[in-house]
């Protein structure tokens, strides 16, 4: 954690420190990370532009007038961008609720089946027996037995099959 960070936690959890925050900028922050290819002498000379430029009145209210401009720019693309986000992640939330109010109709009719089947099992043995007997009688049918033995015949009949 950077320690300027690490300090400014420590000084606000404070219940004594009351903060208050402002619409103009008041602290310029030239990052060594940002010109480690830069020799000491041109920082200097950096350095010795801005403090001569923050001494001139008129290019301070500049400087700050351009400053608040970029970020009132920027802060509105991003209120856009998130904007968006946040209606395309409603739409998949009611999506989501649809999906799952349909699984939760199907799960409450098989638990519901599931619970009709379980309370009469002598309806599903009678529906099974139905069912084999059905078979039975079409199996028993002349016309069953003639096309089993066609199929029987046909399959012994040189490239017929």
């Amino acid at each position: 954690m950077p320690t300027d960070l690490y300090m400014w936690q420590q000084f606000l959890s404070d219940p004594r420190c009351r903060a208050a925050g402002g619409t103009r900028p008041t602290v310029l922050n030239f990052p060594s990370s940002l010109r480690r290819d830069q020799l000491p002498a041109d920082r200097l000379i950096e350095l010795e532009d801005w403090g001569r430029n923050l001494q001139d009145a008129g290019w301070c209210a500049d400087f700050t007038l351009r400053t608040l401009d970029k970020v009132v720019k920027t802060r509105a693309e991003e209120t856009m961008r998130l904007h968006k986000e946040v209606l395309q992640l409603h739409g998949e939330i009611e999506t989501h609720k649809r999906r799952g109010a349909r699984l939760r109709a199907s799960v409450d009719a098989k638990q519901q089946r599931i619970g009709e089947l379980r309370s009469n099992p002598s309806e599903e043995r009678r529906r099974g027996q139905n069912l084999r007997g059905q078979i039975q009688v079409v199996q028993s049918s002349r016309t069953w037995k003639l096309l089993t033995k066609l199929s029987l015949m046909k399959s012994r009949i040189p490239g017929s099959g």
